[in-house]
């Protein structure tokens, strides 16, 4: 309840006279190009933003957006510091269909399928809450329409729904980034690896909320302005579906070995029976 209160109310309203020098910064604004709108590239491909259950390519265009924005930026004898990028599914908003428009792409259309502009943030992690991050992402992957479930770059995942929760992962492997040659090696649960990401990523659900004290940092950029950036240096946008999170086929491949050895032998034995019958009756 308040008790007292010091000073004169104002009621705003229209009979207050506007100020000028408000007015003249509102009109600044209003009279600026936008530069958000139009065509901002080409694609050749539909961009499937389906990326709560499993791998998208329009998941695969923005993460691969963060991961070369870090790597512009990057000053160092490798080619990043951060090869790895991450993005909860549940960001991405609908499809970029390019049809539309003749394959172009419009600014529009990418906000529109990035509602929630955030800023982007690179953070160290170890290996092993690496693993930790995607069990978590996997055992929501039937849940909750999968809204845990994580688009990705610099990352190769292959997970067996088999298992139990929390020991899903089959095999993992990350991009190097301190090499001369980018390539896929095995995840060391000791080892330390930079992501990035945006900066509302629930760290502590995905197990990063203690190993990521030593190294944060907040980005000057955008989701939404990595991308344009990303699309604008492009000709033409190809983003595909390459098995960066696979599911081990439900065959093991002795299985399939096993079931092809059967399958041969009983082929044999039939052409055995056709032929037996081909002598007999021409011996008749």
């Amino acid at each position: 309840r308040i008790q007292s209160y010091e000073g004169k109310v104002m009621h705003l309203n229209l009979s207050l006279p506007e100020d000028p020098e408000l007015v003249a910064m509102v009109k600044d604004e209003m009279d600026a190009p936008d530069v958000v709108t139009g065509k901002i590239g080409k694609a050749r491909v539909f961009l499937d933003g389906s990326c709560t259950k499993s791998e998208c390519n329009l998941g695969n265009m923005i993460t691969d957006a963060f991961v070369q924005y870090v790597a512009d930026i990057y000053v160092g004898p490798y080619w990043t510091d951060a090869p790895i990028a991450i993005v909860p599914g549940n960001i991405i908003r609908g499809n970029i269909n390019t049809t539309i428009h003749k394959g172009r792409i419009l600014a529009e259309e990418v906000g529109s399928v990035i509602e929630d502009v955030y800023e982007l943030v690179t953070f160290q992690v170890s290996g092993d809450d690496l693993y930790k991050c995607f069990e978590y992402a996997l055992s929501f992957q039937h849940k909750h329409a999968g809204d845990r479930f994580l688009q990705v770059s610099g990352i190769r995942l292959v997970y067996d729904n088999r298992r139990a929760s929390g020991s899903r992962i089959v095999r993992l492997n990350a991009r190097c980034a301190f090499c001369d040659v980018p390539a896929y090696e095995p995840v060391n649960r000791k080892a330390l690896y930079n992501v990035t990401s945006v900066v509302t990523l629930q760290f502590h659900e995905y197990s990063f909320g203690d190993s990521i004290i030593t190294y944060f940092v907040i980005h000057n950029v955008s989701n939404f302005e990595a991308v344009l950036s990303y699309i604008n240096q492009r000709k033409f946008v190809s983003a595909s579906i390459n098995d960066r999170i696979t599911q081990k086929p439900l065959h093991s491949s002795i299985g399939v070995r096993i079931h092809k050895t059967i399958l041969e032998t009983f082929r044999f034995i039939t052409a055995v029976i056709i032929g037996f019958r081909t002598v007999y009756y021409v011996k008749l």
